[in-house]
């Protein structure tokens, strides 16, 4: 699904903003506290530098949480598609702190099998 396509089919939807990369149980809990009663939830991808997995991949899982209304995959640049789409007040932006979370993981696995 395009993000104009997102925009058309869910009036009055909350987009949230992020890399997933991986998913955590964070997501879950992020998507949670950003869904609103009554209004749809569209997810546009980001691409972090280096993605750990696919954006595909990525969509299909961040797709299979419940509160997840539609995915709208990364542009050609990496960058989410439909920025420009979103309704004033209706856009979460989570990527950097995707890139922190995906930082402390990376950092929490490397000292793992370093020890």
């Amino acid at each position: 699904m395009t993000a104009a396509e997102a925009v058309a089919r869910f009036p009055g939807a909350v987009f949230l903003v992020g890399l997933f990369d991986p998913v955590a149980a964070v997501h879950a809990r992020v998507v949670e506290r950003t869904a609103r009663p009554g209004c749809p939830l569209v997810i546009l991808l980001a691409d972090p530098p280096d993605p750990l997995l696919p954006s595909r991949s990525r969509a299909e899982l961040v797709a299979a949480l419940a509160r997840v209304d539609a995915v709208v995959l990364p542009g050609p640049d990496g960058a989410p598609a439909g920025l420009d789409l979103a309704p004033e007040g209706a856009l979460v932006r989570e990527e950097m702190a995707d890139l922190d979370r995906r930082r402390a993981l990376m950092l929490h696995v490397h000292r793992r099998h370093s020890g």
